[in-house]
């Protein structure tokens, strides 16, 4: 049974909406559901299990009773699947709006002489096809003490570049696709992102180029951006993150070590950009995300033989860097 049978019906549906508002023993789900529906204890009892062996309520024993809660994690994982249709909806009402402005009410003809205006189209956000189009590069430099690592990823977003440069610039708008920031983000200001990097604003060159400093605990490394118009709807990024060259860290992790990371922030600044509302899903923890991971990996891992890394060790590093992205190792 998938999730939208689960969902399908309405007792089960009740149930988790009593769940939502806290912990209930299952006599009290039952003589609620009882009340509503007029259906037997052992009915009520049926429907809770199938709610539990789905993965959409737990069952914990406190005593002689058994306390049933919502488990949020298989929500959240129908949400990002429906949030998929969400600008099919958000379209077909921005048509309505624009059939009802140009006059057509009802059955009645439109009998003015307006145009009317054609909505803007958001297609359905494929979030996997969104990681695969992404170019990635990697390439170790210079030799001795000065080697260096570096990593490139390049993205068209289907933006006019004065949007692209504002939303990854402007405070008010990088926290609705990356993270909060904090800081001033001028030449030389201080900037720092919540639980994650800061560092320094080296250069700017508005809308088309900026440098700054990656600071993440005793790791410096750097981050360049670049933007240009590939037409007055669409701009190329690239963005090239570099770093003193740490032999056992690349060895381990690879080009994916930065470069998942990235590839899962530049995927929120495309459902940004596109988005009617400018809101980016939270796929955390979703079959979704873990999906998006391995296609990055994967990405990642042609990126690194390029750089001229054995395969094998490059898809060992691949996989190392997946399983730490997606919880399923300890950091270092």
């Amino acid at each position: 049974m998938d999730e939208f049978d689960v969902l399908s019906d309405p007792v089960r549906r009740r149930i988790l909406e009593l769940l939502a508002e806290g912990e209930m023993t299952s006599g009290a789900v039952c003589a609620a559901i009882k009340a509503e529906f007029g259906i037997s204890q052992p009915a009520v009892s049926q429907h809770l299990r199938v709610l539990r062996d789905n993965g959409f309520a737990t069952v914990r024993p406190v005593g002689t009773q058994r306390l049933y809660a919502v488990n949020s994690q298989s929500l959240r994982e129908v949400v990002a699947w429906l949030a998929r249709f969400e600008q099919l909806w958000e379209l077909r009402f921005e048509t309505l709006a624009t059939e009802l402005a140009a006059g057509r009410h009802g059955n009645q003809p439109h009998t003015g002489h307006r145009e009317a205006t054609k909505p803007k189209e958001h297609p359905v956000f494929d979030y996997l096809q969104q990681v695969k189009t992404t170019q990635r590069s990697a390439e170790i430099t210079g030799a001795g003490a000065d080697r260096q690592w570096t990593i490139s990823l390049t993205k068209v977003f289907d933006s006019p570049i004065d949007d692209v440069w504002d939303a990854i610039t402007n405070p008010q708008r990088i926290p609705r696709w990356f993270l909060p920031i904090s800081g001033n983000l001028e030449v030389e200001g201080r900037f720092q992102l919540e639980n994650n990097a800061g560092g320094t604003i080296e250069k700017c060159d508005p809308p088309k180029h900026f440098v700054a400093t990656w600071e993440y605990g005793d790791r410096v490394s750097r981050i360049d951006v670049s933007l240009s118009a590939d037409s007055d709807s669409t701009t190329r990024v690239r963005l090239r993150h570099s770093g003193a060259l740490d032999e056992a860290r690349w060895a381990e992790f690879g080009p994916a070590d930065a470069g998942i990371g990235w590839d899962l922030a530049l995927v929120g600044l495309a459902q940004h950009l596109t988005s009617a509302t400018g809101e980016v899903d939270n796929l955390m923890g979703t079959e979704l995300s873990l999906r998006m991971i391995e296609v990055s990996g994967d990405g990642w891992r042609e990126a690194n033989i390029g750089a001229g890394t054995d395969k094998a060790a490059a898809a060992a590093a691949a996989e190392r860097t997946r399983a730490f992205y997606t919880g399923m190792m300890p950091a270092e």
